[in-house]
Formats: structure tokens, sequence, C-alpha cells
């Protein structure tokens, strides 16, 4: 891994290759539940590369929707909590960053623990909601959520967040 991708101390999914590139670890293995996921998502994603992606009329692609269907698709929890109530915590303390800002490349402007919390939680929600067959259509249009839901972003993320909102949190979870 280290000579082909220059990555060699963390795991790696090649949608367009559909294969895993693993570090040996002790079981289990926290974070292959993350990497099957980008792997079988490429069943979604575009054809050449299965990723969140659309080619025309110019590329765009959807780091927070390919990213947050990974972690939507593991639902172990974290830290004593599950992804809601990790996205509810991040949104109680003020440091949830904005969907629209997160969606596209905007994803890389935000601490990673924040930008997969805040895109697993909200993809979990869509499919929790919408099911998983409009979540596939989603990832593959990277991110046309008129086309897909008839709603708009800012519509969708004001729904979530009135879910978040509802989500019930202890203070020692907020504190942890």
């Amino acid at each position: 891994k280290r000579r082909l991708f220059g990555v060699g101390g963390v795991e790696v999914s090649l949608p367009w290759k559909r294969s895993l590139y693993l570090t040996a670890t002790a079981f289990p293995m926290r974070s292959l539940h993350h990497e099957l996921a980008h792997t079988f998502g490429a069943a979604f994603g575009d054809p050449i590369l299965g990723l969140s992606m659309k080619w025309l009329p110019v590329p765009q692609f959807n780091t927070a929707l390919l990213e947050g269907f990974a972690v939507a698709m593991d639902p172990r929890p974290r830290y004593r909590m599950d992804i809601h109530a990790q996205a509810a915590t991040l949104d109680r303390l003020g440091v949830r960053p904005n969907l629209e800002a997160l969606m596209g490349l905007g994803f890389y402007q935000f601490a990673s623990a924040r930008a997969y919390t805040a895109s697993g939680a909200f993809v979990r929600w869509l499919l929790e909601t919408r099911g998983g067959a409009r979540v596939g259509e989603l990832y593959a249009t990277a991110g046309d959520f008129e086309s897909v839901y008839g709603e708009n972003l800012p519509d969708l993320e004001a729904q979530w967040l009135e879910f978040l909102r509802a989500v019930p949190l202890d203070a020692q979870s907020i504190a942890s």
C-alpha cells in the first residue's frame, strides 16, 4: 500500500477495482465495515470509478456522500453513542458542519471527525426515512437532492436537524 498509494498504515478501498487494501490488525478491525461499504457503494457510483460522481456537463465529485455512505453503513456505536447521538452532540456544541458547505469537495475544509460524523449521520437518516434505493440514486447523482427527493438540501437539512434536536443526550455524553 505504501509503495502503490503512499499510505502504509491505513485501510483503503478502491471502488473502481472492487478491492480493499487492509493492514493486518487484531479482530475486530475497526475500519473493515467502512472500507467494505466503499467497495459495495461502487454498485451505485459512476460507471468508471464507482464513486459518488457525475461526469457531465463537468466532473462533479461528492466526498460527503462517498464518506457519509460508508459511515452510515457501519452502525456500530463510538464513544458509547450511535451516529445520530454523535451528530446531535456536534449540533448542541455548535460545531456541526452545515450540510451545504460539507457537500462536494467542501468536505475537506472541516475537521475530519466532524465531517465524517455529520455526513454519516445525515446519510443514515436519509436511509432510515427515505430508503436505501433513493440513497443509491443520490449517490449516483453526486448529490442532486431535487431530482432524487423532490426537495432541496436546505429543506432536508432542516428536517434532519429537527430529528437531531429530539435525540436524547445526557450531560456525560456531551462532555466526553
